[in-house]
Parts: C-alpha cells; sequence; structure tokens
C-alpha cells in the first residue's frame, strides 16, 4: 500500500491490503488500510516493519525539516541588506535538498522575506516557535505509528481512540493479531516457558494487590529484580491483554517543565481477576517463527530498463543540451514567480529543474516520473514546463 493507493482507488472487493514498511502517520495508515473491504466483506490487513523504516521516516525528517541549529545559521546569514536566494542556500551546512527545504521552511514561517527581485532579507526572529511546533508535530506523528506496531491492545481501540472516536462501547474487536493470535498471517505465538509463566503469575498477584499500577513501576518493584529485560516484561503485558487477562489503560501527567509524559496502566479484567493460572491462557510472540526465506536463490534475470533509465540513454544519443534546458527552465521559473508575486523555490525547486534538464519528459506521463515533480505541479505548470523542454533542445 501506498500513499497514491490511499487516496486513488476506490474498488470495493479489494480483500488484502499488505504494507511492507511502516507508514509514516496514523491517518494515512488508517486511510490507506481503508481501501479493502469496502463493500463490508471481511478483508484482511498485514503490515510488516522494521527498525529500519523508522530511520528512513527519520531521515526525511530531518531533511524536510532540518534541526533548529542548522536552520539558525542560515537565518544568522540573512541581514537587511538584500542577497540572492541562491547565495541563503549557499549559507545552509547541508546538501542542496536540504538547503532548499530550509529556504523554503525560513521563508513559510516568516524568518526571510522575498523580494520581487528574487533576493531576500531577514524576517521576523519569532519565526523558530512555529517552526520547531510544525516539527515536533511531524516528529509526533512517527512516534505515534511507531507505537501502534508496538501496542499490546486491540488494533481497533488504539485506532478509534486515536481519532477520538469514543461513542461506542470500547470492546475489542476480537480478530486482529492482539485479540485473537491464532489468525496473525506472519507472527506466530508459543506458550510461555516455566520462568514466563511465574512472571506473569507474579504480575496478576502485584495487581491484585494494588490494581491500575503504571507499567513502568510494576516492572521495577516486582520483575527488574529478576534480571528481566524491559522488552521481554513488555512481551508478558502483550500476552495478558491479548488474551483478556488485562486492561492496558493509557494515562497521562505534566512534568515541572510543562511537558506531558505519557504511560499506561494495567487493570485486571473479570477474567484475570478470578483465573488462577494466567499462564494457560496467554500465547507471545515465537522469534524463531514466522515468513520463511525462499531456500533457493532465484535465477537472475536480465531486467528491462526503467521508464528513467530509457530516458537518460535516449537522450544520451541525441546528444547533452541539458545546459541549454535548465538554463531556459530557469528563465521560466524567474517569469513565473514574478508574475504570480511568489518566491522561485515555491514554482519549482532547484533540484528538480536539474531533474527535469537531465531526463527531457516528452509528456505528462514521462513528468510525473521525474524526482520531485508531483500532480499538483503537473496540474499547474505541466504544459509550460513541456512547451519550454521541447522548444529548448529537448
Amino acid at each position: 500500500a501506498t500513499i497514491a493507493f490511499g487516496m486513488g482507488i476506490d474498488k470495493p472487493d479489494v480483500r488484502t491490503v499488505v504494507h511492507t514498511a511502516l507508514p509514516g502517520s496514523v491517518e494515512g495508515y488508517y486511510q490507506e488500510i481503508g481501501r479493502a473491504g469496502r463493500d463490508g466483506k471481511p478483508s484482511t490487513a498485514v503490515l510488516m516493519h522494521s527498525w529500519a523504516d523508522r530511520k528512513t521516516h527519520e531521515f526525511f525528517l530531518d531533511r524536510d525539516y532540518p534541526k533548529l541549529d542548522l536552520m539558525e545559521r542560515t537565518f544568522e546569514s540573512l541581514t537587511n541588506r538584500p542577497r540572492p536566494v541562491a547565495a541563503v542556500m549557499d549559507a545552509f551546512p547541508g546538501d542542496d535538498q536540504q538547503s532548499e527545504m530550509a529556504v523554503e521552511k525560513l521563508w513559510l514561517h516568516g524568518g526571510m522575506n522575498v523580494l520581487p527581485d528574487q533576493t531576500a532579507v531577514r524576517g521576523d526572529p519569532s519565526w523558530r516557535e512555529s517552526y520547531l511546533r510544525q516539527r515536533e508535530y511531524k516528529q509526533r506523528q512517527i512516534d505515534l505509528m511507531t507505537a501502534l506496531t508496538r501496542s499490546q491492545e486491540c488494533r481497533m481501540l488504539d485506532l478509534v481512540r486515536h481519532f477520538d472516536d469514543l461513542e461506542d462501547s470500547l470492546q475489542r474487536c476480537g480478530h486482529c493479531d492482539n485479540c485473537d493470535s491464532q489468525i496473525c498471517l506472519v507472527n506466530r505465538f508459543r506458550k510461555p516457558t516455566g520462568v514466563e509463566s511465574k512472571a506473569l503469575e507474579t504480575i496478576r498477584q502485584a495487581l491484585q494487590m494494588r490494581d491500575g499500577q503504571a507499567t513502568g513501576r510494576l516492572f521495577r518493584e516486582h520483575l527488574e529484580s529478576t534480571q528481566m529485560k524491559r522488552k521481554d516484561f513488555e512481551r508478558l503485558v502483550s500476552g495478558l491483554a491479548r488474551a483478556g487477562l488485562v486492561d492496558v489503560v493509557p494515562d497521562s501527567f505534566q512534568a515541572s517543565d510543562g511537558r506531558i509524559i505519557e504511560f499506561r496502566r494495567l487493570r485486571l479484567t473479570a477474567l484475570g481477576r478470578n483465573e488462577s493460572r494466567p499462564a494457560s491462557r496467554v500465547t507471545l510472540p515465537d522469534a524463531g517463527a514466522g515468513l520463511k526465506r525462499p531456500t533457493k536463490k532465484p535465477r537472475s534475470r536480465k531486467r528491462k530498463p526503467s521508464p528513467k533509465q530509457q530516458r537518460l540513454q535516449r537522450n544520451v544519443r541525441n546528444g547533452d543540451d541539458s545546459g541549454l534546458i535548465s538554463s531556459a527552465l530557469r528563465a521560466w521559473r524567474r517569469e513565473e514567480a514574478l508574475r504570480r508575486d511568489t518566491p522561485a523555490f515555491t514554482i519549482l525547486r532547484d533540484t528538480a529543474l536539474e531533474e527535469l534538464a537531465a531526463e527531457r519528459p516528452r509528456n505528462r506521463k514521462e513528468l510525473l516520473e521525474v524526482k520531485g515533480i508531483g500532480p499538483t505541479i503537473v496540474r499547474k505548470y505541466g504544459h509550460s514546463i513541456l512547451r519550454v523542454i521541447r522548444t529548448s533542445g529537448g
């Protein structure tokens, strides 16, 4: 599933949606899995992810929203004396893409003013507040999506709580992997070991003595001394919740510095209070099971060149005039920016101009395949861009 899939597919009988990487937000994930089962019949959503997926999202966060100390250096390079926007970009200590994003964000948040001649002067010093708020919001989206994958609660309950949909009874759905381990397609589960069974009983007894304890405190007071790792404790909590023996309840408090600290509490259910052998109902993830890798190495096939590779090969055969095309595109962008009274980089970024000059797309379909060009740009400027490329040598 992709963002385009989530936004553009309206086929009623999609039975399965598979994510092979972590989505960027809970909202995006919910929209994308919502493409399945639109006819009301049963359907399946599978999410496979790894630690590397989160690092990928953090890489793009740092690219699109550079850290504050880097933004400060760009802001400090500005004065009340006009400087070319390109010179401001050069002052940023990062690559071309990151410098373009830094300048754009600085302008959006008021830290830089762009004059009609495409030069820039220093703007409002208070830009930092709104910029940090926006960056923290983006970081929060990644954190919430990661937390959803680690949750021990019913997946559907997590989703409806995220959207504050609290009108229903908030009963467990009964058919997600946390509610019914038998139907999970990727993970496999096992019975607890003797050590784990003893720890499960310790948790139950501690909650019988004082229900509603915070998970962190429960771990520190009752299991940390047994040399159990926190991640193993969390697996036990997940098993108890999946078996319906405890409810995992989100809670929070405000720290002395004003930050909201979120945590979780465990509360025994009626079944949990009456169950004398909790380990008999609990299943735990089996790290040694799951999807099997193919035993034979598939034969390598000669791949057909991608559309981008085909265009680059075609352009090499026809001669390299990318410099002329790039100059023509920059001239068109400058005129368009003056006409719209907006900075040139809001029309098209420098990196996108270079990609266009190198690939020389001939139609809207090829234009959409160029890195940095999306449907909005094609809709607003596609005809003009293709005309400039065609008339300047492409």
